[in-house]
């Protein structure tokens, strides 16, 4: 199942439910491309795994899987999660994957969409620190975006605004995790303008800031530090909804998902028959998934050796399948 605590046979009205299979949850840790869309020198391959009953603790399952892969010496770097570890606690999940040096790179569910905390007087929409005078319509182009009210392209348009009023880095984060940010008017070359920093008005062609009738610490001081303890649950490096951020989160999330129906192939390993596990137990499970694993990871060595070999001529036949129609084609004979 997956609502509830998994152990119910009933739901909470007291009705059986339709849907219940005795399984497994097995977590994988695997590496991707360092350049979203491009061939890396190494293969995707799965680096860490673990077997728990579904839905207990994702998070720290998820945080046994990557100290297992950083004590085995693979460097950490951008880290990709589903929803599942959007709402898992911070202390749980989110602060120590950062702290053993990964770059969380995350998705919101619709509730965690928009404003989600303040500190100081700064704002944080989805993930990255704002002025507090962000236009509304700035903070909630995301929610506006998965409602229907707005297009993709105006989603973009909305989320490359956001830009303009986004925090100035000015230090950090340190060896604890403090960061120091400043107002986006500040600075030789501010982004807004804002009557609270004089020096700001002399910008031609910016935006123009409606400050708070009370200015907090982060309008009336050079800079404010936040601690990383600080909405850890939904921080991340890159702003979300950016370019930047959809090409990491595509490259993370269809890694992963790739794997899944590549180790689940029925002509293959078939993971996902129980028929290929005619075992009973979590540790005797857990040996026979590794060797379904180890005969994947086999098989994709052998793929990224084929296209290492034949890269030119993957590269070329890429290119000839994006140009479907030629003009040439339409003339008469």
């Amino acid at each position: 199942m997956r609502e509830g605590d998994h152990r119910e046979r009933e739901d909470h009205k007291g009705r059986r439910r339709s849907r219940v299979a005795w399984a497994l949850e097995a977590t994988l840790l695997t590496s991707a491309s360092p350049e979203p869309g491009s061939l890396a020198s190494f293969p995707n391959l799965v680096v860490g795994l673990a077997l728990e009953r579904p839905g207990i603790d994702p998070g720290g399952t998820a945080l046994r899987v990557l100290a297992g892969a950083r004590s085995r010496g693979f460097a950490p770097g951008p880290l990709g999660v589903d929803r599942a570890y959007s709402g898992a606690f911070a202390t749980n999940f989110h602060l120590p994957a950062r702290a053993m040096g990964y770059e969380l790179v995350i998705d919101y569910r619709v509730d965690q969409l928009g404003r989600q905390a303040n500190s100081q007087g700064a704002v944080l929409v989805e993930g990255a620190w704002y002025c507090p005078g962000m236009p509304e319509v700035l903070v909630n182009a995301t929610i506006d975006l998965r409602s229907g009210a707005i297009d993709a392209d105006t989603y973009r348009q909305r989320v490359d605004a956001r830009r303009a009023y986004a925090l100035r880095r000015k230090s950090g984060p340190d060896a604890d995790g403090y960061e120091r940010f400043m107002c986006p008017a500040q600075g030789a070359r501010p982004k807004v303008r804002c009557q609270l920093r004089p020096a700001s008005l002399a910008l031609v062609g910016a935006r123009t800031v409606n400050p708070p009738t009370s200015p907090p610490l982060l309008c009336s001081q050079h800079a404010i530090t936040i601690a990383p303890d600080v909405a850890a649950r939904y921080a991340q490096s890159l702003a979300y909804g950016s370019e930047e951020w959809a090409r990491h989160c595509a490259t993370l999330r269809n890694t992963i998902e790739g794997w899944n129906g590549f180790v689940k192939d029925p002509a293959h390993e078939a993971l996902s028959q129980p028929a290929r596990r005619r075992v009973r137990g979590i540790a005797a499970q857990g040996v026979f998934v590794t060797l379904l694993i180890v005969a994947a990871n086999l098989r994709k060595i052998d793929t990224h050796q084929n296209q290492l070999v034949h890269r030119d001529e993957i590269e070329a036949r890429k290119r000839a399948r994006r140009r479907r129609v030629s003009l040439p084609d339409y003339l008469a004979s």
